[in-house]
């Protein structure tokens, strides 16, 4: 897992970046052993809140990422506030 911050972006500008990145990463196309193999990216999209913990922020990303990943992977999921 890894996250990405952006600074000053609207939830659905976040979203769309989210899907951008999902979407280039599953055109990779594999060379050698790896050949043929494809990857997927699920992605949980959180919006922090003025004053609100990191903690909380992140949790809230964190339940996105495994609303998206029951769903079936390969998807961004934004939970809203």
């Amino acid at each position: 897992e890894f996250a990405v911050f952006l600074l000053g972006n609207s939830a659905a500008e976040c979203v769309i970046m989210a899907e951008k990145i999902r979407h280039k990463v599953s055109q990779i196309v594999f060379d050698g052993p790896m050949s043929g193999k494809k990857i997927s990216v699920s992605a949980g999209v959180a919006k922090r809140n003025q004053k609100e913990p990191l903690a909380d922020f992140l949790r809230r990303a964190d339940n996105a990422l495994y609303e998206a990943k029951t769903l079936g992977r390969d998807r961004v999921v934004y939970l809203g506030e």
